[in-house]
């Protein structure tokens, strides 16, 4: 049994003895005289005692009288229905006792007792409760709970209903927090730290909940057990989302199969036969604990915010443990509250990053926009093909028509890419074809797109085949009458590989040739620093920011250009990409 007197022992000056338990139901144990030296001592939390029906004794020495205007009051906090005596005497019936659970009505699980100033005298008393829980569900979890607190008439009730200002006051601020991030999740492309950390928050709040009810509003000892189940079951939600909630902030890939295997342990813990408020302690600890190393990993990688997260999550963790019986129902709700201005703090600098790259992306894309027309209306591009064109006409004005009838169709085609951030398969191969078609009347050879596995409806950022077709016709000196170009397309329902074989045909190195030379079967990143190649990046970027690869390398008489990136049909089609 846990007594206080904190503030008030030096006021009243009294003592008690060790309290006493015994089974059982007979009102003769309520007699100050009874000899009682044969019970047990009570011990708090024991989960061994399964009674129903029980009595308590203890004595309480009072070595100062209270004058006649005044009275002292008990607080306790008991799991049963009860009657208590004072030298022999009801002073308080709580509930009704039972002998079964029908008999029984629950009693209050806080109750407030006033002793009137001709009972606390000075002396030796005996205080007698008789108590009977058959309302009581999981015993064996909660095991006996008996405290109580003596003090001034007032003082008590009020001491440990203001020990419930303190969450209400953080609950409400969770509550706006939790709603926030929640609508944020809703509204900026669902972005899963943003989800997971409005469900820690409303966690939080949960507990919080659970937590002032008690104080505030109070309940019959039947839904006690029902109280601490909402406590541990938030308590286990914050350890399972708050470290996620930071591993997906910091996008730490490699800290996905340790939480998961660490986010098993937290729920298997949360259910062996401990008692709750254990239970709930070790959970919010472990959690901070977890939170704060996949935090300090993150500021060793130099994340942007990481820094933040962590000297809150450790001021949290610190503020918990100076006080760790308290961190349930007090110091826990202090350290999230400080730990939320960090984590506030650092969404709010990795949200002004996120914006400035969207701003740069943005800038960026218009360039990428102009770039896709210059590439093709460029000065000496132009004056070739008119030269070219001038030439059919005064030889044969047929083919000069088909010429200028494909040229026109590659701009019209080109001019209608400029805002789009991903285009159909198929439009991008009629690009290529007319494109081919132009590159056959001017150079005098026949150029052919083999296309194998053709989907139509797959996505691509606009430009990158027609730039490798384009590379390849510049970058070679082709002779031959017929010249074909293979492109295969490999898919998955996650993924697409698309693979461009063009010959080569040698012709007079540059000084500053547009692909680095490569060792016959030997792969290479990134091939190349041409404006061609830095195009291609700059689109797969845009369009899949760190989920694309482009490898080029050269195979016998073929160049290969692997592009490897996420699949995307026109039925998912994202705003901004080209439609027929």
């Amino acid at each position: 049994m846990w007594i206080s007197s904190e503030g008030y022992s030096q006021e009243r000056n009294y003592s008690v003895d060790q309290v006493k338990i015994h089974p059982g139901d007979d009102l003769r144990w309520l007699q100050p005289n009874f000899d009682d030296e044969n019970w047990a001592n009570h011990q708090q939390g024991d989960t061994s005692f399964s009674e129903r029906n029980y009595w308590y004794r203890f004595h309480i020495s009072v070595l100062e009288s209270l004058p006649s205007d005044q009275a002292t009051e008990i607080f306790f906090h008991l799991l049963g229905s009860s009657e208590v005596y004072w030298d022999g005497r009801l002073i308080n019936r709580n509930g009704v006792i039972g002998h079964n659970k029908q008999d029984e009505i629950a009693g209050n699980i806080d109750s407030v007792i006033v002793i009137p100033s001709n009972l606390y005298t000075r002396g030796r008393h005996v205080v007698a409760i008789r108590v009977s829980r058959y309302h009581q569900s999981l015993i064996e979890r909660t095991g006996l709970r008996y405290d109580f607190s003596i003090g001034a008439y007032g003082y008590t009730n009020t001491q440990h209903t203001g020990r419930a200002l303190v969450p209400i006051i953080t609950l409400g601020a969770t509550l706006v927090i939790a709603c926030y991030f929640a609508i944020l999740f809703f509204l900026s492309f669902n972005k899963v730290n943003f989800l997971l950390f409005s469900l820690c928050s409303f966690s939080v709040a949960l507990m919080l909940t659970a937590e002032t009810w008690r104080g505030i509003v109070g309940y019959t000892y039947e839904w006690h057990t029902l109280r601490l189940q909402i406590v541990l079951t938030s308590a286990a939600l914050i350890a399972l989302f708050l470290p996620w909630f930071i591993q997906n902030h910091f996008k730490l890939n490699k800290a996905i199969t340790p939480l998961f295997v660490y986010s098993i342990g937290i729920i298997l813990f949360s259910n062996i036969n401990l008692h709750y408020d254990f239970r709930a302690t070790i959970l919010l600890l472990i959690g901070l604990v977890v939170a704060l190393f996949v935090a300090g990993v993150s500021w060793q990688q130099k994340k942007i915010g990481a820094k933040l997260m962590f000297i809150g999550l450790l001021a949290c963790l610190l503020l918990c443990l100076y006080e760790p019986r308290k961190l349930l129902a007090e110091y826990f709700f202090y350290g999230f509250s400080f730990l939320s201005v960090f984590i506030l703090n650092a969404l709010a600098i990795k949200n002004k990053q996120d914006q400035n790259q969207r701003d740069q992306a943005l800038i960026y894309s218009e360039r990428l926009k102009v770039e896709l027309l210059k590439k093709n209306i460029q000065p000496h591009f132009l004056l070739n093909t008119l030269t070219s064109l001038s030439s059919w006409i005064a030889i044969e004005p047929k083919t000069a028509d088909k010429m200028l009838h494909s040229l026109a169709q590659e701009f019209r085609l080109l001019l209608s890419f400029t805002d789009a951030k991903l285009v159909r398969l198929i439009r991008e191969i009629e690009l290529c074809r007319h494109h081919l078609q132009v590159m056959t009347f001017r150079k005098d050879t026949c150029f052919k797109l083999q296309v194998t596995n053709m989907d139509n409806d797959l996505l691509i950022p606009p430009g990158i085949i027609h730039t490798l077709v384009e590379n390849a016709i510049t970058q070679n000196y082709y002779r031959n009458q017929e010249v074909t170009f293979k492109l295969n397309i490999e898919s998955t329902q996650e993924r697409v590989m698309l693979t461009m074989e063009v010959p080569i045909e040698q012709r007079p190195l540059k000084k500053t040739p547009t692909l680095s030379a490569i060792t016959d079967e030997s792969p290479v990143l990134d091939a190349g620093k041409g404006m061609g190649t830095k195009y291609i990046n700059a689109r797969l970027n845009e369009a899949w920011p760190e989920q694309w690869q482009f490898n080029a390398y050269k195979k016998s008489l073929f160049w290969v250009n692997e592009i490897s990136f996420p699949a995307q049909h026109q039925s998912s089609e994202l705003p901004g990409m080209y439609k027929i």
